[in-house]
């Protein structure tokens, strides 16, 4: 019988403006090493507004009438594997603006790969970051800090 690896959650970020609700997919960018079906649930509520998540990872952030600023909540990503359930949680950040005040600067999340030895790694860098203004984003491929390994 194989070994039940836990899933991986990786932190979301998404913006909204205001007096709009936000909705996005935490699972989008999440995954299970061994190929088991995950499901999302809601671990922290923001400390402003409210949230419905529902296990399939959807999500619908309602912030307060006039409501400006950053909130965040946690949830927690289950696998159905055996033996399991294994879980890992992460963050959703989302940025509220008033688009009347200006151009505000991108949001970027931390990105995170898995794999096995000897088999590269790729993806999207701008999956899990956004422009509170909606600008269109672009990667500069020289690193900041270049990689532990590889």
């Amino acid at each position: 019988m194989p070994y039940n690896e836990p899933p991986l959650a990786i932190d979301d970020v998404n913006s909204g403006v205001i007096n709009n609700t936000v909705s996005g997919n935490v699972l989008v960018n999440d995954s299970d090493p061994n190929g088991n079906t995950i499901t999302a649930s809601l671990v922290t509520s923001p400390a402003v507004g409210s949230v419905i998540l529902t296990g399939n990872g959807t999500y619908t952030y309602t912030p307060p009438t006039g409501f400006v600023g950053n909130i965040v909540f946690t949830y927690q990503v289950c696998d159905n594997g055996v033996p399991g359930p294994l879980c890992d949680t992460a963050n959703v950040f989302i940025s509220i603006i008033d688009p009347a005040l200006g151009n505000d600067a991108p949001v970027a999340a931390n990105d995170q790969g898995v794999t096995l030895t000897d088999v590269p790694v790729s993806g999207n860098l701008l999956n899990n970051d956004y422009d509170p203004d909606g600008d269109n984003l672009t990667v500069n491929t020289t690193p900041v800090t270049t990689p532990t390994n590889g």
